[in-house]
C-alpha cells in the first residue's frame, strides 16, 4: 500500500510539477528575444540613419570645397589678367618714352645744315601741293596731269577751227554742236552731213564725216527720257593733249558753249579745277 501510494505520488505529482516549469520558463525566453530583435532593428536604422546623415555632410562639405577651389581659380585668373595689362601699358609707355628720346637725342645731334636741308626739302615738298596759276603759256601738271578750267578753248577738225568748250566730268562722252543733221550712204557706209557754227566768227562750216556708231543719252533733268545720238569722231587738240576722241551730234543752239568735253577725252589726262578757267592753252595757237 506504501509502495502503490508512493508511486501514484510519482507518477502523478512529478509530471504536473514538471509541466509547471515548462509553462512558466518558455515564454520568458521568447519573450527576451523578440525585445532583442527589436533593438537590432532600431539599432540598425540608427546606423543606416547615421550613415545617410553623414553621406549627405559629406556631400555637402564636397560641394562647398568645389565652389570655393572655382572661387579662387576665378579670382587668381583676374589676378592674372590684371598684372599682365599693367605689365604691358607699362612697357608701352617705356616703349614711348624710350622712342621720344631716341628722337630728341637725334634731334640734337643733327648739324644745323643739315636742319636747314630738311626744313628745305619740306617746303619743297609742300610748295608741290599747291597750285599757283600764273600766266599762263603752258598747261600748269599736277601728278603728270594738266589742269583744266571750268571751259577751255580747243581745237577740232574738221572743221579745223579753235572753239570755247566747257568741261564736264559729268558726260561721259563728248557732244558738239550740230545743225541740219541729214544722214547718207556712201561706198555702203553710213555718213552725216551737219553745220558746225563758228561762234567766234559767226560763220557755218558744212562737215561731212563717217558715222562711228549710235549712242543713247539719257536727258539728266529727265531720267526716264532718252534720245539716239549719232557719234562721230573728230581730232582734238587741248591743252598740250592731241586725240582722236568720239562726239554725239546735239543741237546746242540753246547752250553757252559750242563743245562739251566730256570724261571721254578728260579720263587719265587732265584734272578739273572748276574755280580757273583757259588752265590749259593750247600748244600751238594757229589754226592748222
Amino acid at each position: 500500500m506504501h509502495k502503490k501510494g508512493t508511486h501514484f505520488l510519482l507518477t502523478t505529482i512529478f509530471p504536473l510539477a514538471f509541466v509547471g516549469c515548462t509553462h512558466t520558463y518558455v515564454p520568458t525566453q521568447k519573450n527576451d528575444t523578440e525585445s532583442l530583435n527589436a533593438q537590432f532593428l532600431t539599432l540598425e536604422r540608427s546606423i543606416k540613419d547615421l550613415k545617410n546623415e553623414v553621406k549627405t555632410q559629406e556631400e555637402d562639405l564636397l560641394d562647398a570645397f568645389t565652389l570655393k577651389q572655382n572661387s579662387n581659380t576665378h579670382t587668381i585668373k583676374t589676378q592674372i589678367q590684371t598684372t599682365q595689362i599693367q605689365l604691358e601699358d607699362k612697357i608701352t609707355k617705356e616703349l614711348q618714352e624710350a622712342i621720344k628720346s631716341l628722337k630728341a637725342q637725334n634731334a640734337a645731334t643733327i648739324m644745323p645744315q643739315q636742319q636747314e636741308r630738311l626744313q628745305e626739302k619740306e617746303k619743297e615738298k609742300e610748295k608741290e601741293k599747291v597750285v599757283v596759276y600764273k600766266t599762263l603759256k603752258e598747261p600748269c601738271l599736277l601728278a603728270g596731269k594738266f589742269i583744266v578750267g571750268e571751259f577751255e578753248d580747243v581745237r577740232i577738225d574738221p572743221p579745223a577751227l579753235i572753239a570755247a568748250a566747257r568741261i564736264d566730268s559729268g558726260a561721259e562722252t563728248s557732244s558738239i554742236d550740230a545743225r541740219n543733221i541729214f544722214e547718207f550712204q556712201r561706198d555702203g557706209a553710213n555718213w552725216v552731213r551737219f553745220d558746225f557754227v563758228d561762234r567766234k566768227n559767226n560763220t557755218i562750216h558744212a562737215i561731212e564725216t563717217k558715222i562711228a556708231r549710235y549712242a543713247t543719252v539719257f536727258q539728266s533733268s529727265q531720267k526716264d527720257k532718252s534720245d539716239k545720238r549719232i557719234v562721230i569722231k573728230l581730232k582734238i587738240d587741248i591743252g598740250n593733249h592731241s586725240d582722236l576722241a568720239e562726239f554725239t551730234l546735239a543741237n546746242r543752239a540753246s547752250m553757252n558753249f559750242a563743245v562739251l568735253i566730256g570724261r571721254n577725252i578728260l579720263k587719265d589726262i587732265a584734272v578739273i579745277d572748276i574755280s580757273g578757267k583757259n588752265l590749259a592753252p593750247l600748244a600751238d595757237t594757229k589754226t592748222k
